[in-house]
Parts: structure tokens; C-alpha cells; sequence
């Protein structure tokens, strides 16, 4: 549940105004074309902290929005910071489409890091991992500098999975997720780690399998689901 939050809170502020982003010609929304994916460094800041720690906190932020910028990578994060790379939450936010986001972010190429951003939940920096020009169903997943990649199929023909639920677990820190492609596919950057990964899809029996992602190093993991006819809906019409 707090994971859910944490992503909605951030994609609400990513959303905000981008419904009154005007073209200056013809008073008309701008929408660009093409999604983005986006990796989150969240620094948590409460209500509750005094002025000095969320003044460090800020601080932790501009200093990893200048380490990323500078060609750092999550692993170098990880390495500099050997108990879990300070207080830092790392996740994937999944691909957006570039209209529906403000314009500092929907201009983002691959690579680009934000700037520290002040968010309800402390302050968080972006990074672009992948772009997808055309946005259709035969996207080709990014390359990844670290993390877990793979494709998920059913156990019969070997039939792609699309849009299948892919959720990562660490001890300690918020789960990211990512959804299969049109072609089963999926990709996500990960720090370095050991991780649990919970792939699911409607009509197919859940698999899981624990992972560790080393430094500069993908970790693959394809995925066959049974097909679970527990799971099928009997709509009372005879056919």
C-alpha cells in the first residue's frame, strides 16, 4: 500500500498542469509523441523532521541528482554507500507518455537526470532509463546498465504474455513493478542487491524466484506461467 502511494503521490505532481500546457498559436494542449521510462531516487523527508534534517536530506538529493548527472550509476551509488546506499528508495516508475507530463520532465531524453524535485514524501530525483518513439506494442525494451530483464511466456506454445505484472521485493525498501510489452518482455534498473521477483498475470498461475544483481551486471530471468483454469469466469450464457 505505501509503495502505491509513494508512486501515485510523485505521478500526480508529474501530471499536474499538463492538462493546461497550451500551445502559445492555438490555445491548444501540446502533446508530444513517444513514452519515457522513469527510474525515482526518493529521499524521505517527514513532517515531522526538523529543518536541519530535511535541509539534509535536500542535500543527499542534489548530491545524488550531481552523481547521476556526472555518469554515475546505480551501482557506483550502492558501492559509495555500502549499507544500502543511505536512506535513498530506488524504483521504477514505468514508461509515461511524453504529453502527460510536465514539460521539464516530457522533454527528457535517455540518460537525462531531473532536478531535485520537492515532493509530498521527501525530495526526488528522475532519470530517464528508456524511450519508446513510436509508443505501440512492439516496443523495444532499453538497455540497462543494471537490473533485471526478461521475457514472460505460457507454458503452452510459448505464447508471449502482454501487459503481465512484474514486481520486485527487497527487504527494506519499496517494491517497483514494470508491466510485459506486446512481446513479453520487460526491463527494469536495479541497484545492486538480492531481490525477490513476483511475476503474475489474469489467467495464469503466479511465479516468483530470488535474484542478485551484481555491479554493471543484468540479471535475466524468463518466466513460463501455467494457465490456471480456476481463474476463468463463468458468465451463466451457454455458448
Amino acid at each position: 500500500m505505501m509503495g502505491t502511494w509513494v508512486k501515485y503521490t510523485l505521478l500526480y505532481f508529474l501530471l499536474h498542469a499538463a492538462a493546461s500546457a497550451k500551445n502559445p498559436s492555438t490555445g491548444k494542449a501540446t502533446m508530444s509523441i513517444g513514452r519515457i521510462c522513469l527510474t525515482q531516487v526518493l529521499i524521505e523527508a517527514r513532517a515531522s523532521d526538523t529543518t536541519a534534517q530535511v535541509a539534509a536530506a535536500k542535500s543527499k538529493a542534489e548530491q545524488v541528482r550531481d552523481a547521476l548527472r556526472s555518469g554515475g550509476s546505480w551501482a557506483d551509488l550502492t558501492r559509495t554507500n555500502p549499507t544500502g546506499v543511505f536512506p535513498l528508495q530506488v524504483r521504477g516508475l514505468g514508461c509515461l507518455q511524453r504529453g502527460e507530463l510536465i514539460p521539464p520532465i516530457g522533454a527528457m531524453r535517455v540518460g537525462d537526470v531531473s532536478d531535485v524535485l520537492n515532493t509530498k514524501l521527501g525530495f526526488a530525483v528522475l532519470r530517464v532509463w528508456g524511450e519508446d518513439p513510436q509508443s505501440d506494442s512492439k516496443t523495444q525494451q532499453p538497455v540497462l546498465e543494471s537490473g533485471v530483464q526478461g521475457r514472460v511466456v505460457g507454458t503452452v506454445e510459448h505464447i508471449p504474455i502482454s501487459n503481465a505484472y512484474v514486481v520486485v521485493h527487497r527487504d527494506g525498501a519499496l517494491d517497483a513493478h514494470v508491466r510485459t510489452d506486446g512481446t513479453g518482455r520487460f526491463a527494469m534498473p536495479l541497484p545492486v542487491g538480492i531481490y525477490d521477483v513476483f511475476i503474475s498475470a489474469d489467467g495464469f498461475s503466479p511465479t516468483s524466484r530470488k535474484i542478485q544483481v551484481m555491479p554493471d551486471s543484468v540479471m535475466t530471468y524468463d518466466a513460463a506461467l501455467e494457465f490456471n483454469t480456476l481463474e476463468m469466469e463463468f458468465d451463466g450464457k451457454v455458448p
